[in-house]
């Protein structure tokens, strides 16, 4: 999960403005979406942020603007 929060930060950076897609495993999203990642996130000056479950259970997942 850290290294997805990092990765939409780093986004955030060469996509200002645009709202962000993060897709990962459902789990992953779950846990995300319990601990307020997008709240945390925009305390930290990223705009808008969408999680999407999707993919296997793996570590595999994508940060992309919408």
């Amino acid at each position: 999960a850290q290294r997805i929060l990092r990765q939409v930060e780093r986004e955030a950076r060469a996509w200002p403005g645009r709202e962000l897609a993060v897709r990962a495993a459902p789990a992953v999203i779950a846990w995300l979406t319990e601990q307020d990642a997008a709240g945390a996130l925009a305390q930290r000056g990223v705009g808008r942020v969408r999680f999407e479950a999707g993919g296997g259970a793996g570590e595999g997942f994508d940060v992309r603007p919408v």
